[in-house]
């Protein structure tokens, strides 16, 4: 089917944030993310493909329109240099936070402040393959629906809970409140990973990548954690951090 310019227009803007704000759909790209979002609860819309082979069957299993597209429709789609040969459009599921913080085995990463979309979206990934419960995004953060961050998730945001909140400082005074360790995470100054004693419910707090944590929520963290690092090594990257700290702390809180 050939897609006139105000449908391409109109789907296209659906990975933008005016787009999604008003009409509750999303369209992402690649066949990998594609098939995250058909195995997840996010309901689809439409797929469209340039191959109608495998992506036509994969529509009609999930209730889904198929339209299949040419080379230049797929440009058009696309912001990325190179069309990845399969879009889908879902209807943007959200999840409100007493939803993720309700359970005393809940394992939660909050980000403050993070910035940068690919760091967000690859922490993203690894809460998911890490068993966290859920992911909370604080002020400053970049958006979860971002292209740069869907494409970090590489598919896992339709499986995970992502919730955004406004105030980080209220956030964590309601989570100790209800019982939660906060841990805050520091480059220097707090209890070695690997010296930690830990008890869930849990959430790991991760701050921007420059300036760190904002310091009225790490006075408000009930642990600080550090990792130790080798060979006079100043810092690491947030994602790589974050992704040590939720290997371990599974590890120990499932002892």
């Amino acid at each position: 089917m050939r897609l006139g310019a105000n449908r391409i227009k109109r789907l296209r803007r659906l990975s933008q944030c005016e787009g999604w704000q008003e009409s509750g759909l999303l369209l992402v790209e690649g066949p990998g993310v594609v098939d995250e979002l058909l195995a997840s609860s996010w309901h689809v819309k439409t797929i469209l493909a340039l191959s109608a082979e495998k992506w036509a069957m994969r529509a009609a299993t999930h209730n889904a329109e198929f339209i299949e597209i040419d080379a230049q429709t797929a440009k058009r789609l696309t912001s990325s240099v190179s069309p990845r040969g399969v879009f889908a459009v879902a209807t943007i599921r959200t999840h409100a936070i007493e939803e993720i913080v309700q359970s005393d085995n809940a394992f939660l990463l909050l980000l403050d402040s993070v910035q940068d979309p690919g760091n967000v979206g690859t922490l993203i990934r690894t809460a998911w393959a890490m068993g966290v419960t859920g992911v909370i995004l604080g002020p400053g953060t970049a958006h979860r629906l971002s292209p740069k961050v869907l494409r970090a998730a590489a598919g896992s945001l339709f499986h995970i809970p992502v919730v955004e909140v406004k105030s980080l400082v209220d956030l964590v005074c309601s989570l100790r409140k209800t019982g939660f360790t906060c841990c805050a995470a520091e480059p220097r100054g707090g209890v070695p990973i690997e010296k930690i004693s830990i008890d869930r419910p849990l959430v790991l707090v991760l701050g921007n990548e420059g300036a760190g944590l904002d310091r009225e929520v790490v006075a408000l963290c009930n642990k600080i954690v550090t990792i130790l690092l080798c060979n006079n090594a100043e810092s690491l990257n947030v994602a790589v951090s974050g992704g040590i700290l939720l290997h371990l702390l599974r590890t120990y809180t499932s002892r």
